[in-house]
């Protein structure tokens, strides 16, 4: 058995369709084949009488008892930043935190292979004015559990490109485990789970994702944990391993 957990997502066309038709080929020497999506089977060319898919799922690490404020917007972004364009989201909220006031925070966890990315995010939050953005860099897997519990929004935002368009993000599978609010980009795996009970779909720019946070913003007075949770409960690992 071989498993697919991604297709390559790099930058260069040339080398991205080198690399996949190699794994493909590879792939394809084996009995069986596991895949993360539907989408990457036909992306690849796979053998689909031995190929089944074996989805992306999310484990839940809150409690069922926080207490959080309904009033104010608490954000967070956890990923890679290399490719995303993390300083869009930057510049959306430092307007946002500015018209609406500094009790909104963002909170930024993750890095970068490219010293370059990060100094970008970096110089944007150094333009806000109001010290509510809190980049805390690598935090291991295990010790989330508190980042979600602090926040109520979480921020998928990826690159809307025909190579990322049926990769599952795992970040918003976790924000919606762990009952997030859910600010997505519109790609083709983020629109199969984000619905109008759990999250918002956006355009990978500066400008949707302002809107997505006035829109939060009337939401989240209403928003119950448990809810968004039970929207996405069928791809918890016990729900997929037990299938």
């Amino acid at each position: 058995i071989v498993d697919i957990r991604t297709a390559c997502v790099d930058n260069n066309e040339k080398f991205r369709d080198e690399y996949n038709k190699i794994m493909a080929n590879e792939c394809n020497k084996f009995d069986y084949i596991s895949v993360i999506s539907e989408g990457l089977i036909n992306k690849l060319g796979l053998e689909k009488q031995k190929t089944f898919i074996l989805p992306l799922g999310g484990k839940e690490l809150t409690s069922n008892d926080i207490k959080e404020s309904r009033e104010c917007l608490k954000i967070i972004y956890i990923g890679v930043f290399d490719e995303r364009k993390i300083d869009d989201t930057v510049r959306a909220f430092n307007k946002f935190s500015e018209v609406y006031g500094k009790q909104h925070t963002y909170t930024i966890i993750g890095f970068a292979n490219n010293p370059a990315v990060e100094d970008k995010i970096l110089k944007e939050i150094r333009n806000n004015k109001l010290n509510n953005i809190k980049y805390l860099g690598r935090i291991p897997n295990e010790e989330l559990g508190k980042y979600f519990e602090q926040n109520n929004v979480g921020l998928s935002y990826i690159p809307m490109t025909d190579f990322f368009d049926y990769q599952p993000p795992t970040k918003t599978y976790e924000y919606l485990m762990n009952g997030l609010l859910t600010i997505a980009t519109g790609t083709y795996e983020n629109k199969k789970i984000i619905n109008e009970k759990n999250g918002i779909i956006i355009e990978d720019n500066e400008e949707s994702i302002y809107k997505a946070l006035e829109k939060s913003l009337e939401l989240i007075p209403n928003i119950n944990r448990n809810e968004i949770r039970k929207t996405i409960e069928k791809y918890s690992w016990k729900n997929i391993c037990n299938d």
